[in-house]
């Protein structure tokens, strides 16, 4: 089943490559969707795929690379969006 949703990740999150970590976990899994840093010092992504290929990613990125520490993060539904190719980095 596709599903999509809005993960907001708390921590020190920005400036240690979770933006490009992320991506290329999403690459390698074929899911769709987008990754930004916000200007209060989170990370939004918008993820769309498969639920059990979310499941893992977000305990992917729950980890992280090395130098990132996720103190929390919160989980919404969105709606699906229709012919997305690629999971981007948004700046």
């Amino acid at each position: 089943m596709v599903k999509r949703f809005s993960m907001i990740i708390s921590g020190r999150v920005q400036g240690v490559g979770l933006r490009y970590f992320a991506r290329d976990i999403a690459s390698e899994m074929n899911l769709t969707g987008s990754i930004k840093n916000l200007h209060d010092g989170r990370v939004e992504i918008e993820v769309q795929g498969d639920s059990d290929l979310l499941t893992m990613f977000v305990e992917k990125v729950r980890v992280g690379p090395q130098l990132s520490r996720v103190t929390s993060y919160t989980i919404s539904d969105m709606s699906i969006v229709e012919n997305e190719s690629e999971f981007i980095v948004r700046y």
